[in-house]
């Protein structure tokens, strides 16, 4: 099978360095020296408070004399975050004394920034303003004698009065891109669906060659009139309907190859003499299936209420719907299935991962997630959630971000250990994202993620311990964030 070239860009993730230190003892004289430290360090935390409020002043000034007013106020306003009580701020802010001491709340007034070319030096400035009080705040983190809390509080600190500082993010890991910083896992996710979209736009312009066939005897003997019979490489096609449908659809089964090893960066292989039935045409269902050999009453009964199916003991896939559309992502949907069961062992078994990736591939390569593996549920939520994620428009990242950070989704250690009888729709959905993150923003570790899982041979927490480094409710948090900076 022809193999397109990959173009991998390949980005260093930033680690996570760890701060010294050690904790701090609970008897005797180290009490003391503790609590001596923790005084020096309250000094010195607001020693770099009230030298950055000076800063901010000095810059809220220089906005003044440059007509900048609106910066001027928002300026004064940070200074007031930071030292509530600061007398350049309030009377700058024109605040005035009530008889109890209390500051009285100015009226507002209508502000214009007047000086606009000098708002491209502002930012350059207010970030020198920052800079030092995020240098001393990480300085104290990093000091020997620091304690876990404490370290944890002084970066805190920072996330909130300086959250654009450079050497925070720097410690933390994050990577800028543009103005933003964000997850290295979000910076490699950005170039990796590029790459994956110029991946799909090759395969859709230099699609494979098929060639038109007739049918065997064994498939004339299935009783419905096979209109069009097509081969590419590794998949036939056999259709009631068009000749067009079915060469798109060969195409299409043998792109999804392409794609599959592509994005999981392995060799994958097709069933031996795998064959797609399209049998859409009225009444040629009952037809079809009464003829199809090897299969019970009962089974006949089941495959009847479907739109497509795999038929059973066999790899090959029957297409029964009336929409052109959900035919051609069935198809698809299912051979990426059958692909990863015999090349890899990821079966329904590991449902997350079956399911998920066969979900964002299809989606990748033909634009639609419309054939599903996971059981009906006849909860509501879980009703009007599936009905939402079948919707052409939907947004399956925004969709899972607002499932996942009101976590109220099934936890990863649970979810990594269910089979298909197990996975509801928001387990789906939650897989489908975790795929997202793997195939974007952790290629590297992507495969071997999903094989272990599939093995089932380690706990989820060895995992992901080993492969990403994190702890399985760490990682579900860190796929929150992820998805908060992809959407």
């Amino acid at each position: 099978m022809r193999r397109l070239a990959a173009i991998v860009t390949s980005l260093v993730l930033v680690s996570l360095p760890a701060l010294a230190g050690r904790p701090v003892p609970g008897t005797g004289r180290d009490v003391v020296n503790a609590t001596r430290t923790q005084g020096g360090l309250e000094a010195e935390r607001m020693a770099a408070r009230t030298a950055l409020a000076d800063r901010l002043n000095r810059l809220a000034t220089w906005c003044n004399d440059k007509e900048l007013f609106i910066e001027r106020d928002r300026i004064w306003h940070k200074v007031l975050e930071i030292a509530p009580d600061d007398t350049t701020a309030r009377k700058g802010l024109r605040y005035a004394r009530n008889v109890d001491g209390s500051w009285k709340e100015p009226a507002p007034r209508d502000l214009k920034n007047i000086g606009k070319k000098f708002l491209e030096d502002l930012p350059k400035r207010e970030s020198e303003a920052f800079a030092p009080y995020g240098d001393a705040l990480l300085a104290l983190a990093r000091a020997p004698e620091r304690t876990a809390p404490e370290r944890e509080g002084l970066l805190a600190e920072i996330r909130t009065i300086a959250p654009d500082h450079a050497g925070l993010h720097e410690l933390l890991g994050n990577v800028k891109v543009g103005d933003t910083w964000v997850l290295p896992e979000t910076a490699v996710a950005k170039t990796r669906r590029a790459e994956i979209k110029a991946v799909v736009k090759k395969l859709i312009e230099f699609a494979a060659p098929v060639e038109a066939q007739v049918a065997s005897d064994q498939e004339k003997a299935l009783g419905v009139p096979w209109k069009s019979v097509v081969q590419s490489e590794n998949v036939r096609v056999l259709s009631t309907g068009p000749e067009e449908e079915a060469i798109k659809l060969a195409q299409a089964c043998e792109a999804a190859g392409e794609l599959l090893r592509f994005a999981l960066d392995t060799e994958v292989r097709y069933p031996g003499a795998y064959t797609v039935y399209i049998v859409a045409g009225e009444g040629e269902k009952a037809v079809f299936l009464e003829n199809l050999p090897g299969i019970s009453e009962g089974e006949r009964e089941r495959l009847g209420a479907l739109e497509g199916t795999g038929i059973p003991r066999s790899s090959n896939v029957a297409l029964f719907g009336n929409d052109l559309l959900r035919r051609r992502d069935a198809g698809v949907r299912h051979t990426i299935g059958n692909m990863l069961a015999l090349t890899l062992g990821i079966t329904e078994k590991t449902a997350w991962a079956w399911e998920g990736i066969g979900q964002y591939l299809t989606r990748e390569l033909v634009g639609t997630r419309l054939t599903w593996f996971v059981s009906e549920n006849a909860d509501p939520a879980a009703v009007n959630l599936r009905g939402k994620l079948m919707t052409p428009e939907s947004n399956w990242i925004q969709e899972a971000f607002t499932l996942l950070s009101t976590g109220t989704a099934t936890p990863l250690d649970e979810l990594m250990l269910r089979n298909l009888d197990g996975l509801d729709v928001s387990g789906a959905l939650t897989g489908y994202a975790l795929v997202a993150y793997l195939l974007e923003g952790q290629p590297k570790v992507a495969l071997d993620f999903v094989l272990r899982c599939a093995k089932a041979q380690e706990p989820p927490a060895t995992i992901t311990k080993e492969t990403v480094q994190m702890t399985p409710a760490e990682l579900q948090e860190r796929l929150v964030r992820w998805l908060s900076e992809r959407r």
